[in-house]
């Protein structure tokens, strides 16, 4: 066959988009796709051809492109995952191979375990460490030891996991079989290891977990005063169906839409001077310090910190057709049926959104730092507001916060999936600054 000195491959988006390319024939595809990248300035571009997916180490010629050819650029872009402990951000990419970037001591730098971190299906994070959940069913933990860092201890039955949740200080994993597992620092399960079965789902305050069963039953474990005991209410915790947890307690909504609170009295571990009030509730959210609750319809109920979320008697009258509540540490941000959105709680820590209130509209998800929030709009731009430090000033990225689709947050910083690529803001040790991943971040 008689090859031209280049090549025209027409790329084509299921948009419609074209971007007719010109190649040497010895081009790899990973040039090609670079070249579509910046065409259409969207990045995680998946070339095929007939269906098949195109090796990006390959030539053009060896995966059969002829002149004249069209390749189909579908956009998968990777998970991110991050968390309310975190101080590192992990990107899950479409085969199951994870980059990190943040603080290298807490989960920032995964070299050691790297060939490890493959076919990931979830990853969570404690304030020191990673743990990183594989379709089969095995568990990877990097990042300081004594933190959850290392899995060595239970390795043997840290097998066939279904489901892993962090606390601030370690972590804990359901096995196949409904039974659980933890390491770290995260509590002593002497006592309840018989209960713990048929475990669906866990939740955890800053040192204490909560066991939901599949028969709607409630096991604790942990320091009393973060929630780890919850024998004072135990014989409520019954026909549960979702547990959240604040930094120091826990509630439970059951069933029928009430509503069981236990931890730290003054910390949200108290609800009674608004049990009457927690009728039809759908919904928890809790800041590090507070619960707030929403009920059917659409009202919301709030009970701890005042100062923290706790009250919310300055925006009540406000606070009606809510569909999503977000949470930073100290501050509640509620989206509005109309997509507009409500806040309160600490003013510093995203409590007051009056500087964007005529920007927020339109509003999909809402992401939270410890100190600051990042609203997602339909638009596929994001608004910011609250802590500068903590990434409640996106100032110097706004420029790229464009076709937007995922974002998430550690302790201190943002990232975004956008149509350029993974954007980063905030405190850089907490995942604020991902340049020393970037060439990396363009292969995918």
């Amino acid at each position: 066959m008689f090859w031209s000195r280049h090549m025209r491959i027409d790329v084509y988006l299921p948009s419609g988009q074209c971007a007719s390319l010109s190649l040497p024939p010895d081009a790899t595809v990973s040039e090609l796709k670079a070249a579509a990248q910046k065409h259409f300035n969207l990045y995680f571009l998946r070339l095929t051809l007939d269906g098949e997916c195109l090796e990006i180490r390959k030539t053009l010629q060896d995966v059969g492109l002829n002149d004249g050819d069209m390749v189909s650029a579908l956009v998968q872009a990777p998970k991110l995952a991050a968390g309310r402990w975190a101080k590192a951000f992990a990107l899950i990419d479409r085969k199951g191979t994870v980059l990190t970037w943040g603080h290298p001591g807490c989960g920032g730098d995964s070299s050691d375990v790297r060939g490890l971190l493959r076919n990931v299906l979830q990853v969570k994070a404690s304030s020191g460490a990673r743990a990183a959940l594989r379709a089969d069913g095995r568990v990877v933990a990097w990042g300081e030891a004594s933190l959850g860092g290392s899995s060595e201890e239970v390795q043997d039955i840290l097998r066939n996991v279904k489901q892993i949740q962090s606390s601030e200080r370690g972590f804990a994993a359901i096995l196949e079989d409904g039974g659980v597992v933890s390491w770290g620092w995260a509590g002593d399960l002497n006592g309840i290891e018989d209960q713990l079965h048929d475990v669906e789902h866990l939740e955890a305050s800053a040192a204490a977990f909560a066991a939901l069963r599949a028969d709607g039953q409630v096991l604790c474990w942990g320091p009393q005063s973060m929630g780890g005991d919850a024998s004072a209410v135990q014989h409520q915790l019954k026909e549960v169906q979702q547990v959240c947890a604040s930094n120091w307690a826990f509630a439970a909504r059951r069933r029928d839409g009430s509503v069981v609170t236990w931890g730290d009295a003054d910390l949200g571990g108290d609800s009674s001077q608004v049990q009457e009030q927690l009728r039809g509730v759908t919904c928890l959210k809790a800041t590090a310090w507070a619960f707030a609750a929403i009920r059917e319809d659409g009202s919301v109920v709030t009970w701890g910190d005042a100062m923290r979320g706790g009250d919310s008697s300055r925006v009540q009258a406000q606070l009606r057709s809510v569909q999503q509540i977000a949470a930073t540490a100290n501050a509640f941000a509620a989206i509005l049926a109309d997509e507009t959105v409500v806040t309160w709680g600490d003013q510093d820590s995203g409590g007051d959104s009056a500087a964007v209130r005529t920007e927020l509209r339109h509003v999909q998800h809402i992401a939270a730092s410890n100190g600051a929030f990042a609203a997602l709009r339909s638009d596929g731009s994001v608004v910011t507001w609250g802590d500068a430090d903590y990434g409640g000033d996106s100032g110097d990225v706004q420029d790229q916060l464009r076709h937007v689709q995922q974002i998430e947050a550690t302790d201190g910083a943002f990232a975004a999936i956008a149509g350029i690529g993974v954007v980063t803001w905030g405190f850089a040790p907490s995942g604020g600054d991902c340049r020393r991943i970037q060439k990396q971040l363009m292969a995918l």
